[in-house]
Order: structure tokens, then C-alpha cells, then sequence
């Protein structure tokens, strides 16, 4: 870690954990177990919750590192927001019943499509689907998370029309893979939380050599969004620990459908072709 990345609440914690008097270690100890909590209680309760005193929970905080409780309880919020599933597990989320949970899941991905149609720009939804159908190669960009809807996006344009390409694969550096993009490409990019640094990095270089990037990401991106030409953002929310990517998908199952029915002649002659050749090499079972 360098000296100029701020330590984390959990670092902060086991720095300092052998030379905390026993009733902070117990503190230390359910904060450990459960970061995200800190996020949502007060002081007070959190003292509560370790039984040990408010100013007891006080000076913990300021043992380790911080100017106050408050102070503590703003890295929570923000590592929540930066989407880690350590800090969104909670003791109500384990105890929680499969049927509530089975409910809030199905509410919550209603609402994250919900959400994420209602905010949707149809001009540059027009604008962007224009581009894909004529530009000379389309690169499906995305990582961890994001790899498999990107991957998703790239099997359905196969379908109808030639060169789309994954990024990344194979054994190749990703300077190889994109040598030679240019004004005539898209980058149809994946970015949902949390984007690992070479994904801005490689939107820049596509962006300074001319290419349209068309970008789906969470509301949470902010430099990410200021690199693509279209900015569609899908909503992530969970009640579990990991988000969800259902939105995202959808959306771009939305946008290779109509890019599909634009396509035209076009499209359908590569469908042909591809159910033709299904037949004569045996793809699938009868």
C-alpha cells in the first residue's frame, strides 16, 4: 500500500487491535464482522450493539485513527457505495427468512428495471444503435462483473452482424488487442461497480483515437461516464450482499434487439447463414 492510499477502517482496526483494552476489542471485534453496520447506526447504538459505553466507543475510534465516529462511519458509507460485499452483509440479512428474502429480491430487480427505463435518453438510445450498425468493428469491453454482460452483448451482436470483438481474452497485452481503433469503431463498454483503473484507461485511449464509446455503468460512475459518448446507467441495487446485474442486461438486450430490427436484410442474411451452418456441423441436438 502506498503512503498516499488512505488505510482502510478494517486496517485501522487490526494495526491497532493488540493494544486495545478488552472492552474496545470487543467493539473492534463486531465491527470486524460486520463493517457495513457502522454505516447505518448511530454511536450510541453501536455502543449498544458491543455493550460497551458511548464514550468507550469514542475513544475507540479516535485509538484507531479517526477524528471521530463520524469520521469512521463516512469510509463505511463510501465503501458501501463503492459496491464491497463485506460492507453490505449484515445480522438481520443472515437471519433473515428465504421467503422475505425471495420477496425483497424480487422487488428490488422490479425496481432496478424500473428505474433504469425510466431514465433511459431514447435519443441517445437512437444515436447510439446507429452507430453500432455502422461502425467497421465493434469492441465488447468489461471486467470482473461486468465481463459476463459485456460477453452477453457480444453474442448477440455475433448474430447479425461480423466483427465484434471481447476485450480482454486470450494471452495477448490489451495494447494488442486494441492496436489499430480507430474513428470507424465503437466501444461498447460495461462498467458497473467497482471498475477496476485499466478500464478508464483503455476508454481514453479509444476516445483520443476517435472511437464512440457507448457505455452502460451504475449511478455511481462519474470519470468513467465523462469518457463515453453515451452514458446509459443501470441501476444495481440489492438486499443481498453482491449487486445485481439484471438491469444492465436488459438493457442490452433492448439495445442489440433494435439494433437487430434496424439491420434489416442485412441481419437476417447472418442469421440464415449461422442457422445453415448449425444444421451442417451438428451444433445442437434434435
Amino acid at each position: 500500500m502506498s503512503e498516499t492510499t488512505p488505510r482502510s477502517l478494517e486496517d485501522r482496526i487490526r494495526d491497532n487491535y493488540e493494544r486495545l483494552p478488552p472492552n474496545e476489542q470487543r467493539l473492534a471485534d463486531m465491527i470486524l464482522n460486520f463493517p457495513g453496520e457502522l454505516a447505518s447506526y448511530a454511536a450510541s447504538e453501536l455502543a449498544a450493539l458491543a455493550n460497551v459505553s458511548k464514550a468507550t466507543a469514542s475513544r475507540f475510534f479516535k485509538r484507531i485513527g479517526y477524528e471521530s465516529f463520524d469520521a469512521a462511519r463516512r469510509d463505511a458509507r463510501a465503501a458501501q457505495r463503492w459496491g464491497s460485499p463485506f460492507y453490505r452483509q449484515t445480522r438481520q440479512a443472515e437471519t433473515r427468512g428465504v421467503s422475505d428474502t425471495v420477496r425483497s429480491h424480487v422487488e428490488s430487480e422490479a425496481a432496478n428495471i424500473g428505474l433504469t427505463f425510466e431514465q433511459l435518453s431514447h435519443e441517445d438510445l437512437g444515436a447510439a444503435i446507429e452507430a453500432l450498425g455502422q461502425a467497421r468493428r465493434i469492441y465488447c469491453l468489461g471486467f470482473r462483473t461486468s465481463a459476463m454482460v459485456s460477453a452477453y452483448a457480444a453474442w448477440l451482436l455475433g448474430h447479425i452482424r461480423e466483427d465484434v470483438l471481447i476485450l480482454p481474452q486470450g494471452g495477448n497485452t490489451l495494447a494488442e488487442q486494441i492496436a489499430g481503433i480507430g474513428p470507424d469503431d465503437v466501444v461498447f463498454a460495461i462498467g458497473l461497480r467497482r471498475r477496476l483503473p485499466i478500464f478508464g484507461g483503455l476508454l481514453g485511449v479509444a476516445r483520443d483515437r476517435g472511437a464512440r464509446i457507448l457505455l452502460i455503468t451504475d449511478p455511481t460512475s462519474h470519470r468513467s461516464a465523462s469518457l463515453a459518448t453515451w452514458t446509459f446507467r443501470a441501476e444495481a441495487r440489492s438486499p443481498t450482499l453482491f449487486d445485481s446485474d439484471i438491469a444492465a442486461n436488459s438493457l442490452v438486450h433492448l439495445i442489440c434487439g433494435l439494433l437487430a430490427s434496424r439491420m434489416g436484410a442485412k441481419g437476417r442474411a447472418r442469421l440464415k447463414d449461422i442457422e445453415a451452418l448449425h444444421s451442417q456441423v451438428g451444433d445442437f441436438e434434435r
